[in-house]
């Protein structure tokens, strides 16, 4: 089962972090960047994980850390999870993603005192899910707060249950600006194109290998498209859709031009190497891998779904696409490769320059702080 729940706050301005694992996801690096700031807010940070899971991010110093359920699966692992809410000394709980939702507000239906802050991590898109209708129709009545990572869930929540609206607020994710950062800009012969997200279906795979092969027969700019992400699921078999993904490009013979990597850590020594970043998702919440890239000084190539356009702006820092329309997607990338370097260059302080618009630690923390002390 997959699990993101952060945060509680204890007295004394103690806070505890629960999440699945710490292995690489939005989410995950979402609540470590959370957790370092609120410590330095002079909470107490307790993190809890209940997957049994290998760290890919690294818990930061001081914090108390807690595996709920090791060893065990199924319904055993879930009553772990509801005991630990019943009987957990807190003021505050703060989750992340729908499911996990579900999991902390039925338990704490039966304890009325403690405050809730339940995070929306991702955008709804297409029929909504049975624990979507239930958190909407009934849990969602529990919840103190309900956090969207973005603008597009945050009124779309609105819009379906408008008694909600005094209770959603938007936190979209932090970057920080210092970590992530890359040198000036350089052009290479061989563009360069980099992509970090997970292999399934949201992320439009298919689509993108599709788009790929049209973009190989019509420009013959010499170019690379490295595609970073989740060959292993979380129990380490093999991930159907990286494999499915893998056949589909040996199938075009693109392997030459598209290469599927497995994901890795460090993200900026990558990203300082290529020429511009790309992201095809068919919906997101707030994309930490765009939040990353602009911080890089990347010029971008991305889906015009969600949030997105917050990060990218067309024609200014890179281009924005239609990620249902094999062509569009294509005709992006033919437009910056015909850029010339200097128009490149820009492109990239471009990106700098929106990422330290919108990404402030102070702004970020100080909104979770609010929402904690009300």
């Amino acid at each position: 089962i997959d699990f993101c729940c952060h945060g509680e706050v204890t007295l004394e301005k103690a806070c505890a972090d629960l999440v699945c694992s710490l292995s690489s996801g939005g989410a995950e690096h979402q609540m470590i960047e959370l957790t370092h700031l609120l410590q330095e807010k002079g909470y107490k940070i307790t993190l809890a994980t209940f997957a049994d899971i290998d760290d890919h991010y690294q818990m930061p110093d001081k914090v108390k850390r807690i595996r709920i359920g090791q060893g065990k699966s199924g319904l055993l692992k879930i009553l772990d999870i509801f005991l630990f809410f019943i009987s957990v000394k807190t003021d505050c709980i703060i989750s992340f993603g729908q499911r996990e939702n579900l999991l902390i507000l039925v338990p704490l239906l039966l304890r009325p005192k403690i405050k809730v802050i339940a995070g929306e991590r991702n955008l709804t898109y297409g029929k909504p899910t049975f624990i979507e209708w239930l958190l909407m129709k009934i849990l969602y009545r529990r919840a103190n707060f309900i956090v969207s990572n973005s603008y597009a869930q945050a009124n779309y929540i609105k819009n379906t249950v408008p008694h909600y609206a005094d209770k959603v607020v938007t936190i979209t994710n932090y970057t920080d600006l210092s970590l992530y950062k890359c040198n000036a800009y350089t052009l290479h012969d061989i563009l360069r194109i980099g992509i970090f997200s997970r292999y399934n279906s949201q992320k439009n795979c298919k689509r993108f290998v599709e788009a790929v092969r049209l973009i190989k027969e019509k420009d013959k700019r010499p170019f690379i498209i490295e595609w970073y992400g989740n060959q292993y699921l979380k129990d380490k078999t093999s991930n159907r859709d990286f494999l499915s993904m893998q056949e589909l490009v040996y199938h075009y013979g693109l392997e030459d031009v598209l290469l599927l990597k497995d994901h890795i850590k460090d993200v900026c020594s990558v990203m300082e190497g290529l020429d511009a970043v790309c992201l095809p998702s068919l919906f997101e919440g707030f994309s930490n891998a765009i939040s990353e890239a602009i911080c890089c000084a990347r010029p971008m190539l991305v889906s015009d779904v969600s949030d997105n356009g917050l990060m990218v702006k067309d024609g200014i820092n890179g281009y924005l696409f239609n990620p249902l329309d094999i062509d569009n997607i294509a005709s992006a990338f033919i437009k910056f490769f015909a850029l010339k370097e200097k128009d490149c260059r820009q492109m990239s302080i471009n990106s700098r320059k929106i990422a330290e618009e919108l990404f402030d630690a102070e702004t970020f923390v100080n909104k979770y702080v609010d929402l904690l002390d009300r």
